[in-house]
């Protein structure tokens, strides 16, 4: 089954995540929740009001997988045979420690889901600031994205 949405609810939801995965407080003791930015007909049966989720206390793994299940599972976003990009933040050459970029463990996370999901192919890929081949290392993403079984891409400047 195929779902199509619009660019402005996955533009709005890409910000949302974004959001939550840049101000996530982790060591703090507040309960998992949801968040909804839109009003959802109350009496339609199976819907989801979440349009963001904000979880904390847990490993980067178990947030992200719990934030997806709040917000609906992955098979909310991804059908079988649809070729899925994740565009973390690679931008700097930084350690995952420093937090300057996308955690690996998220986007490893995110990968799984998306293939058991039904995703026919994954692509990682971001336009980082400083050297990209830097970037993509010692950030842990390119490793981490490979290993769930991700296709990792540097841009090509030639075709940017």
């Amino acid at each position: 089954m195929s779902r199509k949405i619009s660019r402005r609810t996955f533009c709005k939801t890409a910000l949302y995540t974004g959001l939550f995965l840049t101000t996530g407080q982790a060591g703090s003791n507040h309960p998992a929740w949801a968040y909804s930015a839109t009003a959802v007909p109350k009496n339609k049966p199976g819907s989801n009001p979440a349009d963001l989720a904000v979880v904390q206390n847990g490993t980067p793994e178990q947030m992200t997988g719990k934030a997806i299940e709040l917000l609906g599972g992955m098979a909310k976003y991804v059908a079988k045979g649809d070729v899925v990009v994740i565009k973390p933040n690679i931008g700097f050459d930084r350690r995952p420690e420093l937090a300057c970029t996308t955690n690996p463990e998220v986007i490893s996370t995110l990968v799984k889901l998306a293939l058991n999901a039904g995703a026919k192919k994954v692509k990682v890929f971001d336009r980082p600031c400083d050297q990209p081949r830097f970037c993509y290392q010692h950030s842990g993403i390119e490793a981490a994205a490979r290993r769930a079984g991700a296709q990792v891409s540097l841009i090509d400047e030639t075709r940017f």
